[in-house]
This record gives structure tokens, C-alpha cells and sequence, in this order.
């Protein structure tokens, strides 16, 4: 913790913010164990399905040149998610064991100071996202096998209906919460050039 850290969060006293902070230690902690701790389970449950669909793909798959792109897309796309998701799960073991190594409050401060932890749960939750998307992808392929161009009208539609409920909902959830979109200066909360946490109180 240095002076100028302290004094950029608006604390007069150092040792003051610092102390605020070390109390706050666990709760944060275990708040990101969590958070990488769902991604790896969850990284996990796709995983029981895209690595026997590589191993064992739909029948109407062959070499075909008609189906060679549909082929190809499949199998690539079954790849990217399998490796974004055991992505997700080794960020996440890597995560929680460096955080269980940290034996003081000072070293998880270095460890998220230093080693970045909290940009190692971001890369956690961006290879979760990209293994989902990738495993989309390849559903798609498969179902254009099974029932032609109409699988991405459907795939349209239904994605346009999930995203316009998933995207205002999530911005909302951290617009007026997150440190990261709502603390930060040049974001929502900062328009009126105030700090939306008093840390003098």
C-alpha cells in the first residue's frame, strides 16, 4: 500500500485506508473464489459434452464437398471450446492456488497488485465465454446437417430474443455496482465529478 494509492482512493491517512482495506481481505477474497469457482464448474459441464461430440460426431457428418464446410466448422469449433473451457478451469486452479499460498494479509495484496490477480479472473470469465460461443458455433453446424439454412433463422431469432434480455439486464447489474464500471473515473458514476463511496466516513 503506498501513499499515493491511499491518497488517490481520497484517504487522508494512510494507515487508515489501509487497515479499511485488510478488513475487507476475506470477504473480497472469497467473493473471487467463488466467481472463478463457478466458471471452472461450469467450463467443466461443457466439457462432458464437447469431448465425446468430437470423438463421436453426428452421422450425417462425411466428406462430402457439399458438407465439407459444415465439417470443418464442427470440428474447429468443438476445438476452440474445448481449449477456452480447460482454459477457464487452469486459470481458475491457478487462481485459487496462489491465493491459498498467500500466507499473509501483505502477500495477497502483492498478489493482486503485482501478479493481477483480478485480471486473472477476467481471463477466467472471457475463456468461459469464448468456449460458450465456440460451442454454439458448432451446435449450429450440426444442426445445419439435420435441417439446411432454416437452423440460422432459428439460431436468429432465438439469439436476438436472449441478448436483448441478457444485455440491458447485465448492463444495469454493473453500471450502478461494479468497482470496475461504476468506481472508475470517465464512467457513469463519475459525470458529476464526484466519488461515490466517502472513505473519510
Amino acid at each position: 500500500m503506498t501513499l499515493a494509492c491511499a491518497y488517490a482512493h481520497g484517504c487522508s491517512e494512510p494507515t487508515l485506508y489501509a487497515a479499511r482495506c485488510a478488513r475487507q481481505i476475506p470477504d473480497v477474497t472469497n467473493r473471487l473464489r467463488s466467481k472463478v469457482d463457478n466458471y471452472a464448474i461450469y467450463s467443466a459441464l461443457f466439457l462432458s459434452f464437447s469431448v465425446p461430440s468430437a470423438l463421436d460426431p453426428p452421422e450425417r457428418f462425411s466428406l462430402d464437398d457439399e458438407l465439407q464446410l459444415a465439417h470443418h466448422l464442427f470440428f474447429f469449433a468443438l476445438c476452440v471450446g474445448v481449449a477456452a473451457h480447460l482454459l477457464s478451469i487452469l486459470l481458475a486452479m491457478s487462481f485459487t492456488n496462489a491465493l491459498n499460498e498467500a500466507a499473509r494479509d501483505a502477500d495477497v495484496f502483492r498478489l493482486f497488485a503485482k501478479g493481477q490477480g483480478f485480471l486473472a479472473t477476467v481471463k477466467c470469465e472471457e475463456a468461459f465465454r469464448v468456449g460458450a460461443a465456440a460451442n454454439v458455433v458448432a451446435m449450429l453446424a450440426a444442426l445445419h446437417l439435420y435441417i439446411g439454412d432454416v437452423a440460422y433463422a432459428y439460431f436468429a431469432l432465438v439469439g436476438v430474443t436472449a441478448l436483448l434480455v441478457l444485455v440491458p439486464t447485465h448492463n444495469r447489474l454493473f453500471r450502478c455496482s461494479s468497482i470496475v464500471d461504476y468506481w472508475r473515473k470517465g464512467r457513469l458514476a463519475f459525470k458529476s465529478g464526484r466519488v461515490p463511496h466517502a472513505y473519510g466516513l
